[in-house]
């Protein structure tokens, strides 16, 4: 397995992580508890369930085709890492802090 294979996995368990946390969340705290405005917007639109999965196939099929279309470049290697670490920041650990400490 080469090294965009393994994160692109790791991505995919991020999102899937950051749709989990962002359902708890939701759920525990109600639809203003999200923080970005487009995935609010989603979620209203769509209902919470649906517009997080909607939203986070969109995501994973981007990256598919992201790593379809690049045979292992630099350029992808950078951005799935900058992603994932992006994800990490600002999405998985602030709903886990959210989901603690209230």
């Amino acid at each position: 397995m080469n090294s965009i294979t393994r994160l692109a996995i790791i991505y995919c368990i991020v999102q899937i992580a950051d749709g989990a946390l962002t359902y708890c969340g939701i759920i525990k705290h109600g639809i203003n508890a999200e923080g970005n405005p487009l995935v609010k917007w989603v979620l209203v639109a769509l209902g919470v369930i649906p517009g997080l999965i909607s939203i986070k196939a969109l995501s994973l099929v981007i990256i598919y085709f992201l790593c379809a279309k690049q045979n292992g470049g630099r350029l992808l290697k950078m951005t799935l890492i900058i992603s994932i670490v992006f994800y990490l920041i600002f999405a998985i650990v602030p709903w886990i802090l959210v989901l603690i400490l209230t």
